[in-house]
């Protein structure tokens, strides 16, 4: 971290370090920030503050979140074979070498462990793997998936939660807190919120939200780091070919030759339509949110399903994975959902435990249910037209070395039979060509290599 300042100068960036932001103007030509340091102008102001960004907060003023996720947990010393406690320890806390992607070891309860009985009934999740440092240090976390109403347990309860769990989960007997070769070194703590509009289309021109701030990450992983890293390349090419557009605009605007007028604040490259082709609609992701209304429970008991039920669809869809293989099973465990992989999965589940299928309608609503298979709809739907056009589309733009080059925004050589189409559309217009196909590319979890 300590390093990113420099290499980010060494690229021609300017670092303002110790600088806070307190409001963005948008203009016509330009966004200013108002730093503490004075004015500063920019082409484009990028998001990147997180779901407690202040711009994300305005835009979603009102609006409660459609789930939570709890997250609880420690990185600490006195696990490996040389524990004092190492024959209590579970075999994995033992060796310290393997880890846990998700976890349970109780089903549903219907009331919490700690003091504050209430809140309805909870499931919880655990992950765990070795921490950087020494063989004998281990990062454990716990969660659990929420909605936001009223009621629902604090951070404070669900670490009370963890502590009394944490000893059956990894075998640390009695009381983790008094066993002395049982070390915390830091705590970690957050929630993270889920909004079924995501991602966050741009709101205003001139301003493009990215990473856990656009709600791009998975509702049922929140691995916005992972997502952020996956559509990475994708979101910079898209970011660098717009503000190469308005350059070349504005380079058509001065030249001596042509009497166009400067693009209007409505239909320039940096507008918030073509910011939002950036963060477009993705049903795989849209799809996803069904996953984590069906893990969690309800604040009624009224509305509790069976104790048994998150662990019996858990084991249910996770044993069909792995008939079907790595294919199948590891897009999911990286957060990419595909349409064949879930079409197979799903028939699968019917066929296997076919009475379990009306609890799982019942829970989940049949509301939710007919918005999820409309997003499993368009998943098909974005296979098929990435496949069609899609893949053509994105590798139409090659310059005369056959190389993808984003710097360049009218390619040189076309090499397939849309490319020749795509050349007579407007520069604006191949732009949106290019952020549609890439929309049905990562929507349908194309990008994905195995």
């Amino acid at each position: 971290a300590a390093a990113a300042p420099q290499t980010a100068t060494t690229t021609g960036s300017r670092v303002f370090e110790g600088t806070s932001v307190t409001g963005v103007d948008v203009y016509d030509d330009a966004s200013v920030l108002q730093t503490s340091e004075g004015l500063l102008r920019a082409r484009l102001v990028i998001d990147c503050m997180g779901h407690a960004s202040p711009a994300v907060r305005q835009v979603r003023t009102g609006q409660q979140p459609d789930g939570v996720c709890v997250v609880v947990g420690t990185c600490a010393d006195g696990y490996g074979p040389d524990s004092p406690q190492a024959s209590t320890l579970r075999p994995q806390a033992r060796l310290n070498n393997q880890g846990d992607i998700i976890y349970t070891n109780q089903d549903m309860t219907e009331k919490y462990n700690s003091p504050a009985q209430s809140g309805g009934s909870q499931q919880y999740f655990w992950e765990a793997f070795p921490a950087g440092g020494g063989e004998s240090l281990r990062t454990t976390y716990l969660f659990t998936y929420l909605d936001a109403r009223p009621g629902r347990p604090s951070l404070t309860q669900v670490f009370e939660d963890y502590w009394e769990n944490l000893r059956v989960y990894q075998g640390i007997e009695p009381d983790p807190l008094k066993e002395p070769g049982f070390d915390p070194k830091r705590a970690l703590f957050a929630f993270f919120p889920t909004f079924r509009r995501s991602p966050l289309p741009s709101t205003w021109d001139r301003v493009l939200h990215c990473g856990d701030a656009s709600g791009i990450q998975s509702p049922l992983s929140f691995g916005g780091f992972g997502a952020l890293t996956r559509h990475l390349d994708r979101i910079t090419g898209a970011v660098a070919e717009a503000v190469a557009l308005e350059k070349e605009q504005e380079a058509q605007s001065r030249g001596p030759q042509t009497t166009t007028a400067e693009p209007s604040s409505s239909s320039h490259p940096l507008d918030k339509e073509a910011l939002s082709a950036i963060n477009p609609y993705m049903p795989n992701l849209s799809a996803t949110w069904m996953f984590q209304r069906s893990m969690s429970a309800r604040p009624s008991p009224d509305d509790t399903p069976p104790q048994e039920f998150v662990n019996r669809l858990l084991r249910t869809n996770f044993d069909i994975m792995n008939d079907l293989g790595d294919a199948v099973k590891r897009p999911f465990l990286q957060d990419v959902v595909q349409f064949e992989g879930l079409a197979k999965t799903l028939l699968q589940a019917t066929a296997r435990d076919p009475i379990f299928i009306p609890q799982i309608l019942t829970h989940v609503g049949p509301a939710s249910v007919l918005e999820w298979v409309g997003h499993f709809g368009a998943m098909g739907v974005y296979t098929f037209l990435h496949s069609a056009v899609g893949e053509a589309i994105l590798n139409a733009r090659v310059d005369e070395d056959g190389d993808d080059d984003l710097e360049s925004v009218t390619p040189n050589v076309y090499t397939n039979p849309i490319s020749g189409w795509l050349a007579g559309q407007s520069p604006r217009d191949q732009y949106l060509w290019r952020r549609r196909a890439e929309a049905w590319k990562f929507g349908a979890g194309l990008d994905y290599e195995l």
